[in-house]
């Protein structure tokens, strides 16, 4: 029994479109072009987890930039109809943001915020981590800052200055050499 060879061939952009050039050390039975936005569109409204790839069959151009407020939500509710758990919905919403964001990279904040029901920063793991990096930040800026202010004073050694702020003496002394450009004990 001989077997057909069919070769699919999916692209991005339409000037890509390789016609009927050969791409296989042999010629295929049959070869299958598709336009990956061709193909986004013709999975209407039934594209399951797909439908996070839809913004990437559309070009960057003010016409679908417009066409976004309308489209993101319509592709949101695709998503929350399948049958998922709703850790994988979120998943999928977040995929979803993120084609639109990689797609249409000119797009604000307001406007992103504008098309979808974004959970507030904090309620994400993101969010929470960059918070927690924040807040991290601050503190170590703070006992740098505390550590200096007793450096100037100059009635502590190193050794008492990180008893106080945490911070390791070589870390105390990296710090009064940067201010003053001298070694402590």
């Amino acid at each position: 029994m001989v077997r057909d060879n069919v070769t699919g061939l999916i692209w991005e952009v339409r000037n890509y479109d390789p016609d009927n050039r050969m791409l296989t050390p042999g010629p295929p039975s049959r070869l299958v072009r598709k336009n990956f936005a061709d193909c986004l569109r013709g999975l209407g409204k039934k594209a399951g987890a797909l439908t996070v790839l839809k913004p990437l069959g559309l070009s960057d151009i003010k016409k679908n930039r417009e066409k976004l407020p309308e489209l993101v939500p319509q592709w949101e509710e695709e998503i929350r109809s399948l049958d998922l758990s709703d850790h994988e919905t979120r998943e999928l919403t977040e995929l979803l943001i993120y084609a639109v964001v990689q797609r249409f990279q000119k797009l604000t904040l307001k406007e992103v915020e504008k098309m979808i029901q974004l959970t507030p920063i904090d309620q994400t793991v993101v969010g929470q981590e960059l918070i927690q990096m924040g807040i991290e930040k601050g503190e170590r800026e703070m006992r740098e800052k505390t550590a200096r202010n007793l450096l100037s004073m100059g009635k502590l050694t190193a050794k008492e200055i990180s008893q106080v702020t945490g911070l390791k003496v070589k870390e105390i002394q990296a710090l009064l050499k940067k201010e003053t450009g001298t070694k402590t004990n």
